[in-house]
């Protein structure tokens, strides 16, 4: 397990298996060589990724909010690990995944997001265009992994 502080000064972990009761997911999906990221109309550019609806496998939520907020098409979805924030109130757990994609269609609504944005690397991205998750220490340091390893 690795420890983290996010944005908001709460404590972070990173552990390699699943956490029971996840109920969000996070994506760090690749296209035609590039990171896949969407555009959140009020947070700017991050990672897809959302809440787990009633009913809804951690992987169909994946695949849902992957499309619904990029038009992203699945070809292989890895596990990667689950992020915890441990929030006093109400602590939360995402589980992280990892993808290729086949396609990328276009949407004509993208949700809650203005639509994808690819990028070779997260670090050509000014930083006012970023959302805070995109800053946060224990996400770069989950697409660093993926840079690094690929997504296996």
């Amino acid at each position: 397990m690795k420890t983290f502080t996010d944005f908001m000064g709460r404590k972070v972990t990173l552990e390699n298996g699943y956490v029971d009761n996840t109920q969000h997911v996070l994506i760090i999906p690749k296209f035609q060589g590039q990171f896949l990221l969407t555009n959140h109309k009020k947070r700017g550019l991050e990672f897809p990724g959302g809440k787990v609806e009633a009913g809804e496998a951690l992987v169909e939520a994946a695949q849902r909010e992957l499309y619904e907020e990029t038009g992203g098409l699945v070809a292989n979805l890895h596990f990667v690990g689950t992020y915890t924030v441990h929030d006093k109130d109400e602590p939360f757990s995402k589980a992280v995944f990892c993808c290729n994609l086949d396609r990328l269609d276009q949407l004509q609504d993208y949700k809650e997001t203005s639509g994808p944005k690819l990028v070779n690397n997260i670090e050509e991205i000014d930083d006012k265009d970023k959302s805070e998750l995109l800053k946060d220490e224990c996400i770069v340091h989950l697409y660093e992994e993926v840079r690094e390893n690929g997504c296996q």
